[in-house]
C-alpha cells in the first residue's frame, strides 16, 4: 500500500507539470528500489525546472529594468497597497524627488498632487485604466494602468508620466 501510495503522489506531481503522459514510467515502477530511483530522478528533473525557471526570471527583471531605466517618460510601479516597488529616474526628476526617497514607501507619502492621488485611487477603487490626463498644477500627462495576476485580482498598478508640450508662439517679425 506505500508503495501505491507513492506511486499515485508522483502521478499528480506530474500530472501539475503537465508531463504525466510524456513520463509514465516514472509512477509505475513496482519495487522499492525502482520507487527510489524514480524518486530520486524526479526530484533532480523538478531541481532543474526550478534553476531554469530562476534564471528566466532574473535576466527577464534585468531586462526590464534596463527599458525602464532608459526611457523618456517617467514610470513608477506600486503594490495593491500602494507601495512604490519601483520607480525610475525620470519620474523622480519629474515629481522632484530624491532618488531612492519613493522606493519602498507609500506613494501619498510622498507625492502631494492630489488630483495624482485621486486618480491612482480610482484605478485601484474602479479597475479603471486612465490614460492621457493634464494634471493642473504641474506640466505633467499622467497615465495609470492596473496590471492583474492570473486570477484577474488586482495586484499593481502602473503609473505613467509624461512632459507635457510645451506650445511656442510665433511671434510676428513684422513691424
Amino acid at each position: 500500500t506505500f508503495l501505491k501510495r507513492m506511486n499515485l503522489g508522483i502521478k499528480i506531481s506530474l500530472e501539475e507539470y503537465k508531463l504525466k503522459e510524456e513520463l509514465p514510467h516514472f509512477y509505475t515502477s513496482k519495487t522499492w528500489d525502482q520507487l527510489i530511483k524514480n524518486n530520486v530522478n524526479l526530484m533532480s528533473m523538478y531541481k532543474a525546472f526550478d534553476v531554469m525557471k530562476t534564471a528566466r526570471v532574473g535576466m527577464e527583471h534585468s531586462t526590464v529594468k534596463y527599458i525602464l531605466d532608459n526611457v523618456s517618460e517617467g514610470i513608477i510601479f506600486i503594490d495593491k497597497h500602494k507601495v512604490v516597488t519601483h520607480v525610475n529616474h525620470v519620474a523622480e526628476k519629474m515629481l522632484g524627488q530624491i532618488p531612492g526617497e519613493a522606493l519602498g514607501e507609500v506613494l501619498s507619502r510622498q507625492i502631494n498632487n492630489d488630483q495624482l492621488l485621486e486618480l491612482i485611487e480610482e484605478t485601484f477603487e474602479y479597475d479603471k485604466k486612465i490614460i492621457d490626463v493634464t494634471l493642473d498644477k504641474i506640466a505633467l500627462t499622467v497615465s495609470v494602468m492596473p496590471v492583474k495576476d492570473k486570477f484577474g485580482d488586482l495586484i499593481r498598478g502602473i503609473i505613467l508620466l509624461k512632459d507635457q508640450p510645451v506650445s511656442i508662439e510665433k511671434k510676428s517679425l513684422d513691424k
